[in-house]
């Protein structure tokens, strides 16, 4: 009856049923976008491009994309934003190939693409690390100009670092007449994947002469590359200045101080805010002391770590227990090594292959060859099951 209401009272008022529409889409309130929309066609409400692309946003944004597509494909008349609102949908929906194919079908029919049809379409080839495809789409935003954009140069180095191509990344980012804290962290976050650590603190290093906000992620990225690079003192400055802007209570600045001071053998240090708030951290914080201790050789303080994160009921991941077993494999402690090869399968872990390959390294350390063999044989074997001895 609302909805019957609203649509008679507001036939001439197309601003105002796409500002609801937009709302709906915002707010992720399918249903009420559904029963909008039924509303509208039982009216006879007039179709209209722009009223469709809001649709199609809508749905898309709510993760229906069958009723988006549907939609889109029964449009009299396409414009750029209808294609646009596909192409993001797909890729926002993790559909990638899908939002490939949709770009590629836009510029055949001869639309030209904006920079968020490029954003969202070069965010699917980083998802799927189609640095090919990424190359053509770059060469076509250089030709129409929107290669130096924002937030197109931002995806294009991030797509790149994530492809593994930092000077390729590098040399995008480098040309982007302008850049922000996204594109800047996308960068050093690039560097550090890829093991380019000094690499990565230079660039902090320039961008605090630039006139960027400087957030959590900026930092996250930043000590990551401290740890492995050993860069102690840079390390305590920027957590004293972590202090100072008031991030260390975030869960990510935590994980990544923990991680830093782990990898710069800063045991007391690393271990500090599991002591402070147990409570306050997770899973990564519990990995990074465990990966600590067992490269620091102190195993009895890797598992008694393991124990209090199983105190606190938080489930250990397949790092957590590639730790572990390591630890076991380097000291060939058979015991230990076989309860953690039963608690893998019991937490699903089995096929990961590199707890697989960690637990065929374990056996055989430990003079267990048939047990190794059996482990090697699982992994390419995931439907037998595995017989122990």
């Amino acid at each position: 009856m609302l909805f019957r209401m609203l649509t008679k009272h507001l036939q001439k008022h197309s601003n105002t049923l796409a500002h609801i529409i937009q709302s709906y889409a915002q707010c992720k309130q399918l249903s009420n976008g559904k029963l909008l929309h039924a509303q509208l066609i039982t009216s006879a409400y007039p179709s209209s491009t722009y009223l469709t692309n809001h649709l199609l946003s809508m749905y898309a944004r709510c993760g229906q994309l069958g009723y988006a597509y549907k939609l889109f494909d029964e449009m009299p008349q396409r414009n750029l934003v209808s294609w646009t609102a596909m192409i993001s949908g797909f890729s926002q929906n993790s559909e990638f190939s899908e939002s490939i194919a949709t770009f590629c079908e836009m510029c055949a029919s001869g639309e030209s693409p904006n920079q968020f049809a490029f954003s969202s379409v070069i965010q699917a080839c980083s998802s799927l690390k189609s640095v090919q495809v990424g190359k053509q789409i770059h060469c076509l935003a250089l030709k129409v100009g929107f290669s130096y954009e924002l937030f197109v140069g931002s995806n294009l180095a991030d797509m790149y670092s994530k492809c593994g191509s930092i000077f390729e990344a590098c040399m995008v980012f480098e040309e982007m007449p302008s850049k922000d804290e996204v594109s800047w962290n996308s960068m050093i976050h690039g560097y550090v994947k890829n093991g380019y650590n000094q690499e990565a603190l230079v660039a902090f290093k320039k961008m605090l002469t630039e006139d960027i906000t400087i957030d959590q992620h900026l930092l996250c990225s930043t000590l990551c590359a401290c740890g492995p690079f050993k860069a102690y003192n840079l390390g305590k400055s920027l957590h004293s200045f972590i202090i100072k802007l008031g991030f260390e209570q975030h869960i990510s600045v935590i994980n990544a101080l923990t991680d830093m001071y782990c990898k710069l053998g800063d045991m007391d240090s690393g271990s500090r805010f599991l002591k402070i708030n147990p409570k306050g951290t997770n899973i990564i914080s519990y990995t990074s002391l465990i990966d600590g201790y067992v490269e620091s050789d102190q195993i009895e303080k890797a598992f008694s770590i393991f124990i209090e994160l199983k105190r606190q009921r938080i489930e250990p991941n397949e790092f957590t227990f590639s730790s572990l077993i390591k630890a076991c494999a380097n000291h060939a402690t058979l015991e230990q090594g076989a309860q953690l090869h039963a608690l893998v399968i019991k937490h699903n872990l089995d096929q990961d292959p590199f707890v697989s390959s960690i637990i065929v390294d374990m056996y055989g350390k430990c003079g267990l060859l048939d047990h190794s063999l059996q482990a090697f044989e699982r992994i390419f074997k995931p439907s037998e099951d595995f017989e122990s001895s």
